[in-house]
């Protein structure tokens, strides 16, 4: 089960589930496999006329690493047209990347608590 506290989103494919999670590896592979920065890969995302179905396909590929080690580049395409098509791939890469970059998504995550302090001190 994915833990979006943890950047994690999950993907549901036929009777499958598959854990979505951009670290700091699907990332370089991205940039690597298109030769692109991933700021140049993220706007393409936003914009439908600069998106490709085969980019779409990379980023899945790419996020489902980490979890999914053994999951092809094909199984990736099979895994998003079993999950709902390409714009439901996109909608789950976008909210695995703002789950992954809360800070850049304005969404922040709460700091952690000090450990061993339990009230005020006065």
């Amino acid at each position: 089960m994915a833990n979006p506290l943890k950047g994690e989103i999950e993907i549901t494919a036929g009777d499958k589930s598959y854990i979505l999670f951009f670290d700091i590896d699907a990332i370089c592979a991205m940039e690597e496999a298109t030769g692109k920065g991933f700021g140049a890969i993220a706007a393409e995302m936003q914009n439908p006329a600069l998106m490709s179905i085969s980019m779409v396909r990379r980023m899945l590929h790419a996020a489902l690493q980490q979890n999914h080690p053994d999951v092809t580049l094909k199984e990736a395409g099979e895994i998003m047209v079993a999950g709902g098509g390409m714009l439901k791939a996109i909608q789950k890469i976008g909210a695995a990347i703002n789950a992954a970059f809360p800070e850049a998504s304005g969404t922040r995550r709460p700091p952690k608590r000090p450990k061993g302090r339990t009230g005020s001190t006065s």
